[in-house]
Parts: structure tokens; sequence; C-alpha cells
């Protein structure tokens, strides 16, 4: 809005006083934006109301106003005229234009925004106390979680999934969803409540023992979680070569990475700050005092790539579903297309280092094993849509047969194409791109075509939102 206010003040006359019930300021605003009268009330009015609009709205409001009057309800205050363009001089007059209500100026009176500031304070200070609440409480528990046994802290873990499972009545929804739509028939719906409950269980197991991983050492870390294969252990910490290990959502990720990291192969991984800032540096600096590196999702690309040319060793997860404003492939999951990141394929094409796959399964004592497959590399022409799915392909049967480890609470399949086929989670979306970038997929010979539709596509988008 500031860029509008841009009049000359020469262009600005003294009209008089209006009639003492309303203060009206009259002012044109041409189609291209030329001018607008300069003074600071018609500013915070107009301003006040542009907030309360739509891209699309703004460009007809001010495609409509050209040559009107615009009158704000408030004390008395003097009117002004400003020159056009065209040198016609806009005056004040008797009977007054009022805007169409779709137009119509909200919260312009002084007590009005008084309340809204009040509110907004009132607002910015409860957040403040809640993340303040949100520090104590995280900092307590998690050096309480540390003072306690392995698996009391596990059975903490459960209890809190089970509450969560029960108080989260859309992530459980969520939840029963995806599973119905990846099983079908073969798990009735007790066992598909079954299966969500375990789950968010061995998410909140795996969130308290980030905690309990203070201590763990290169001594006793077998005792709680290792390597299935020795020998590919020893392949994995002993090799010059840099690798990009990937992994879904999936058991136990946090106690994994502290094994890899004690063992001598330090990682650099890509976290997604808190929103209460002051969780952030407790997390980073629990998973780096094993010697892992923490990066944020700005820039992570370039700072992936420094690292692997640095011969350094990353870590990502690959079943994140991105929004069509990131850039994405589209796999085959469970039956279903799903859209999701391409960042190990683009990091393999890039730099041609290994791709190394691995889970975390449970055992039946409470600890855990880390299952590490074969190493993927691929030629230089093969396509990030093609690595990307043959990757998903090597945790696809494990998922299958651990359904309890895979995180199905979160929305896996935000977007379902428009032509009729296997039926969806109830939150999967239909979207114009996401049709075209399937139809590029499975019609390689129009992709250059489907390409530049959708980058229009894309941008027309943008444009309306």
């Amino acid at each position: 809005a500031d860029d509008i206010f841009h009049c000359s003040s020469t262009q600005i006359t003294r009209m008089g006083v209006d009639n003492g019930r309303t203060a009206c300021y009259p002012f044109a605003i041409s189609p291209v934006l030329s001018h607008v009268v300069r003074y600071p009330p018609h500013r915070t009015h107009l301003r006040a109301h542009l907030r309360c609009l739509r891209p699309g709205q703004q460009k007809e409001f001010f495609a409509g106003i050209s040559h009107r009057e615009l009158s704000f309800p408030q004390r008395p205050l003097p009117s002004f005229s400003c020159r056009g363009p065209q040198g016609g001089l806009l005056v004040h007059a008797a009977s007054q234009v009022a805007l169409p209500a779709e137009y119509a100026m909200l919260n312009s009176s002084r007590g009005a925004r008084r309340d809204h500031q009040t509110e907004a304070y009132s607002q910015d200070r409860v957040k403040r106390v809640r993340y303040w609440v949100e520090w104590v409480l995280v900092s307590f528990f998690g050096r309480l979680v540390q003072t306690l046994p392995f698996a009391a802290a596990q059975k903490i873990g459960d209890i809190a999934g089970s509450l969560v499972f029960w108080g989260d009545v859309k992530g459980r929804k969520v939840a029963m969803a995806n599973l119905e739509v990846a099983f079908g028939s073969a798990l009735s719906l007790n066992q598909r409540r079954r299966v969500a409950q375990r789950s968010l269980q061995v998410f909140g197991r795996n969130f308290l023992e980030l905690f309990w991983t203070g201590r763990l050492t290169n001594s006793n870390v077998d005792q709680f979680i290792s390597f299935e294969d020795p020998q590919r252990l020893r392949e994995l910490v002993e090799s010059d070569v840099p690798f990009i290990a990937i992994t879904p959502h999936f058991g136990s990720v946090e106690l994994a990475g502290t094994l890899i990291g004690l063992k001598g192969r330090p990682l650099t991984i890509i976290s997604q700050p808190f929103k209460n800032q002051r969780l952030t540096p407790i997390f980073r600096d629990l998973r780096e005092a094993t010697g892992h590196k923490i990066i944020v999702p700005d820039n992570a690309v370039v700072h992936l790539l420094r690292a692997l040319r640095s011969g350094k060793a990353i870590f990502l997860f690959t079943d994140l579903t991105l929004k069509l404003r990131d850039s994405a492939v589209i796999i085959d999951a469970f039956g279903l297309k799903m859209r999701v990141t391409q960042i190990h394929a683009f990091l393999h094409q890039r730099t041609g280092f290994p791709i190394v796959p691995w889970v975390t399964l449970p055992r039946g004592d409470g600890s855990y094993v880390v299952r590490i497959l074969p190493w993927l590399r691929f030629p230089s022409d093969t396509s990030y849509q093609e690595i990307t799915q043959i990757c998903w392909n090597q945790f696809e049967p494990i998922i299958r047969e651990n359904p309890h480890c895979w995180l199905w609470v979160y929305k896996h399949w935000r977007y379902r194409p428009s032509v009729p086929g296997p039926r969806y989670p109830f939150y999967a979306n239909r979207s114009t791109q996401f049709d075209l970038e399937v139809e590029s997929q499975q019609n390689p010979e129009k992709a250059k075509i489907l390409s530049e539709q959708i980058r229009e596509h894309v941008r027309w988008q943008r444009q309306h939102e």
C-alpha cells in the first residue's frame, strides 16, 4: 500500500471544512495508480481497507473509484482536493457518493482501531506467555526423561501417543483415512484403529528418546540400538565417499541418527525451526551432540551440495509431501499418486554420490535394529521421478509388513487426479497443476508442452491468490 501514495504536495489544495458529521476526502486514483492524495488520515483509512481485500479485489477497487469521493465517518477533518494527471481539479461535493457495500471501509474509526490494536497486543502477550510455558515444560521434562530408565521413557511415550490419538480428532480422522485407502479391506476398522494409535505411540517414543540420547555413549549404545549387518556398518563408516542417507518417517529415527553419529559418521541434516524460537536451540543441541550438523530449510539445497562436495554425508526424509508451489515429483505409493520431494534425486544426479536407504525396526525387547538397504546408483540420464520411485519402492514393502511404524497421521496424499480412479483420502484436493504434472510424467513426449502449461498455470494462480 505504501507504493500507492506518491502524489506531490503541490497537487494538494485545502478546500474548507466539512459539515461536522463526516470528513470527506475527495481524491482520484487512476487505473495505473499514478497519484493519490498524500495525507496521513487518507493513507490510514485506505491502508486499513486494502488489508481486507484480496489482490484481485484491490485491482477492482482501484479501477472502480477513479474520480469518485471517499467518505469516512469520524470527527470533522479538513477536505482536500487533488489535481488528476489530466489537469482536472477534483473538489469537495455537497452530495457524497458512497462506495458499494463490498468496498466499505472497515474499522475506520479511531475507536475501532484502538480496539484492534489492543486485541492484537493481548494476543501477542498470550502467545509470548504460551511460548515461555512451553519452553519451561520442555526443559523440565527433557531433563526428567534423562533420569528415567529407557523402558520408563518409552512407556511415557506410549501414554502420550495414546492421549494424542484420542484427543486429536482431526489427526485420528486423517490416520484412519490413510489406512483405509492404503490397505482397503485387508484391515478391519478395529485393526486400522489399533495401527493408527500404535503409530502415534511410536512417534511419542521417538520424541522422548531424543531427550534420552544424552545418556548414550559409544560403549552402551548397542544395548538399545544396533546395525542389523555389521559389514554394512563398516562400509558406511569407513567409506571415504560421501553418501545421501534417506528414510521415511518410520520407526525411531532419532536413535538411529545418534547411533550413526556415535559410530563416527556425522551427517548434515535439515531441521525445520519451531515457531517457538526458544525450543529450536534445545532440539538442535540434542541432535548435534553426536557430531551432526543441523541446517534450516532456507537455501538447503545449496548447503547440502556444499556438504557433499566437501566430503560430508547428508540425511533426508523421502516421504515429505509438498504443496504445489514447491518443486516435486509424483510417484505411486500404495497404488495412489503421491507428490513428494525430489531433492535426493537432484543431489544424486548433480554429484554422483550413492543413495543409502535405511530403516529402523523394533525388536521385541524394546530395542531397535537399523537395516541398511542396498546402495543405489543411477545412470546420468535417469529422471528425478524414476529415481524417487525406485527409492520409495525400497520402503513400501517394509511399511506394509510393519504399518504401525509409519506416521499415518501425516497427510501423505494432498492431491488427487481429476480422472476417475482409486479412492483417495477425504482431504485430497483436485488441482489443474497436479493433473498436468501427472500427464507430463505419463507422456514424456509431451513433457515440454505440458511443462509450459504448468508454468503458465502457476503464474496465473499466483496472480489470483
